[in-house]
């Protein structure tokens, strides 16, 4: 079972976090990462590799900082450019169909933040839905999503943790 992983951060060598995930997982053979960011600078997106990318792998991994309660804007434009009608949804678009996703997201308020009674009045996982639904187009199967709050404040011993849960929760597409 192979594990595509998507990396979309603007500045992933000032990431402490997205740094450390995708070291974390780095070395696992079943897993194929991909700097967006690094990839497409200017935004012009390769549509045909970038599905061949998500075709030849079993589960997609969307790995992002939460940016403005929402994802980052070469995420949005990649998802745009790449999820066409006719590939991925449409009476002919089940190219995705089966393939397991999930979001991997970093984020740098603490998590009290993101409650119906916190600060920002909104779960973080509310915030995902946009993501989560594309499952209902593509027929994809969502799966839970890892998300790191605090990621500004974490330890060095928080953050071995957190790499260590996501080599974990890889490792679970070895089976």
């Amino acid at each position: 079972m192979s594990v595509g992983v998507l990396v979309f951060h603007p500045q992933l060598e000032h990431s402490t976090v997205d740094q450390a995930l995708s070291r974390a997982i780095c070395d696992m053979p079943q897993v194929e990462i991909r700097d967006v960011y690094k990839l497409y600078p200017n935004f012009q997106i390769e549509v045909q590799t970038e599905q061949e990318f998500l075709a030849a792998h079993d589960h997609i991994v969307f790995q992002f900082p939460m940016y403005w309660y929402s994802m980052p804007p070469l995420m949005r434009a990649w998802e745009d450019a790449v999820f066409t009608h006719g590939w991925a949804y449409g009476s002919t678009g089940h190219a995705l169909q089966g393939k397991t996703y999930r979001a991997v997201v970093s984020v740098g308020a603490r998590q009290e933040k993101y409650s119906e009674t916190g600060e920002y009045h909104v779960t973080a996982q509310t915030l995902l839905k946009p993501l989560e639904t594309l499952q209902y187009n593509t027929g994809m199967i969502w799966e839970e999503p890892f998300i790191v709050f605090g990621g500004s404040s974490l330890t060095t011993e928080q953050l071995l943790y957190k790499q260590e849960a996501y080599r974990e929760l890889m490792l679970q597409y070895e089976k």
